[in-house]
């Protein structure tokens, strides 16, 4: 009997999981929910900014030519 029973507490529970409905847009489309945040920036700063990813871009580029394991690097002195 109550093998029955939790049987049917099962089978119901997996009905009603199955049978609600999650449209697939809604997963699949995030940016519709969300608005594009954009920042206006003076010049200045946005040049500025510009150039450090340039100097990053460089350094990472040169550390890569070099053969620079970036999963061994510490906070060692030798490294800065």
């Amino acid at each position: 009997m109550k093998k029955t029973i939790y049987l049917v507490l099962l089978l119901s529970l997996l009905a009603q999981s199955c049978s609600q409905e999650y449209p697939i847009e809604d997963v699949s489309t995030p940016e519709k929910k969300y608005k594009e945040l954009k920042i206006k920036l003076p010049k200045e700063i946005e040049n500025y900014g510009r150039a450090v990813a340039t100097e990053l871009k460089k350094t990472v580029t040169n550390m890569t030519e070099q053969g620079v394991d970036y999963s061994r690097i510490t906070e060692s002195a030798k490294f800065r």
